[in-house]
């Protein structure tokens, strides 16, 4: 599924003077309900805000992409917001949030709920598409805005899927960070990562005769360890280490996670789109 298949069937808002984040995602729910046969803005409002308790969706830069999921419908739907005035959505930047994509759709297309928010989310890197979006006088010309934009994008990934150099890998021991960090792939839009489950030497070594009274000063098994690889162009590689010291503090002198990026001398395939 593609960004553009949907854009048809989107709802647009511009310039909505609102800026209580409850009232705005009520106003939302109510446009996309009249999509959807089977669904109320009852209980589109409510899914809404219980993805906004698990943390606020402003991911930064003055959008925000509130979105969730239905056991009772087979599309999407989406709903693009222009604010007249910045709204405070919590946002991890602490920018105000100027635009708003609400995305919901089916819980059986999981793949194509996770690329779509990729997707979406990936424009937040390119501040001429959020320009464009926030000058747009009219519905009309805030759809053209987004769908001119969801091809630019998909433009650049074809470009990029020559240059991809480099796989990246990521050991992670500190579980707390796990989501933020696969949160930040995905607003990356590195959709093609895995992730692994594993456990460090330490667990191996206390069960063995020969280290086991040697490393009690282990106190305790250090626990699992995850690792997360993708392919990656090698010029998203030292950005993409900025934003996880963003997150975890200085890799140099951190203990719980260690970042490798190596060549990659062949590859063919993949494994999302």
């Amino acid at each position: 599924m593609q960004v553009i298949d949907i854009t048809n069937e989107s709802i647009c808002l511009v310039n909505l003077e609102v800026r209580d984040k409850k009232k705005l995602l009520l106003d939302i729910s109510t446009k996309l309900a009249g999509k959807f046969e089977n669904l109320s803005a009852e209980e589109i409002f409510n899914a809404l805000m219980e993805r906004e308790k698990l943390g606020s969706t402003g991911f930064g830069e003055g959008l925000a992409i509130p979105h969730a999921k239905f056991d009772n419908i087979e599309s999407f739907g989406l709903c693009i917001v222009t604010l007249k005035k910045g709204m405070d959505f919590g946002s991890i930047d602490k920018k105000k949030v100027k635009i708003v994509i609400a995305i919901i759709g089916p819980s059986a297309q999981q793949e194509e709920y996770l690329r779509l928010l990729a997707k979406v989310s990936k424009i937040i890197r390119h501040k001429n598409i959020l320009s464009e979006m926030k000058k747009s006088p009219s519905e009309s010309a805030l759809k053209e805005a987004f769908i001119k934009g969801t091809i630019s994008l998909e433009d650049d990934k074809k470009d990029k899927t020559k240059k991809v150099n480099r796989l990246l890998i990521i050991n992670l021991k500190e579980s707390k960070y796990f989501d933020d960090i696969i949160n930040l792939l995905l607003e990356k839009g590195i959709s093609n990562a895995v992730v692994t489950d594993s456990l460090s030497i330490e667990n191996y070594l206390t069960d063995s005769p020969l280290f086991s009274g040697f490393l009690n000063f282990l106190a305790e098994r250090s626990g699992g360890c995850r690792t997360i690889m993708a392919a990656v162009n090698n010029k998203e590689v030292m950005p993409l280490v900025d934003d996880i010291e963003n997150i975890m503090g200085d890799l140099n002198t951190h203990t719980g996670i260690q970042v490798m990026a190596l060549e990659i001398g062949f590859i063919r395939g993949a494994i999302a789109s």
